[in-house]
């Protein structure tokens, strides 16, 4: 039986999609990791083989985040180089499914996430009279 794992990073406030090489065939979340482009990078990444579900952290007008996920399959050529294509066979359509599946589930638990930090920063702003703390116990 297949487990999904997870790891947590700091979203960006924008976010555009990046290359990153194809991992194993167990599902597993993964930390983002920067394109040699310099590119912004996912706040997080599901992967069932080949196939690649990267999750997008973008900012509205308004500052409110937005998630958004781009599906991509990776294979070597006959040359052993990378490439990634958005075109999907039949044997793939289960891990697509698979992976959207977690990246749904992943994109409520960072929401959530979100939410608590915001709620704590706002207490902590009404707690010190109008400014968000700073330093301290960690508390």
């Amino acid at each position: 039986m297949s487990t999904a794992t997870s790891t947590t990073t700091t979203p960006s406030s924008t976010a555009t999609p990046s290359s990153s090489q194809a991992a194993g065939t167990d599902p597993e979340t993964t930390s983002p990791t920067s394109s040699s482009s310099g590119g912004s990078r996912p706040a997080d990444t599901v992967r069932f083989g080949g196939i690649q579900a990267a999750i997008w952290r973008n900012l509205t007008k308004e500052g409110e985040p937005r998630y958004s996920v781009t599906v991509e399959r990776r294979y070597a050529d006959d040359k052993g180089d990378w490439h990634s294509t958005g075109s999907f066979g039949r044997g793939d359509l289960l891990s697509v499914s698979k992976a959207v599946d977690i990246a749904h589930s992943r994109i409520y638990e960072l929401e959530a996430r979100e939410k608590a930090e915001r709620s704590v920063t706002s207490m902590s702003r009404t707690a010190s009279g109008g400014q968000a703390s700073r330093g301290g116990s960690g508390r």
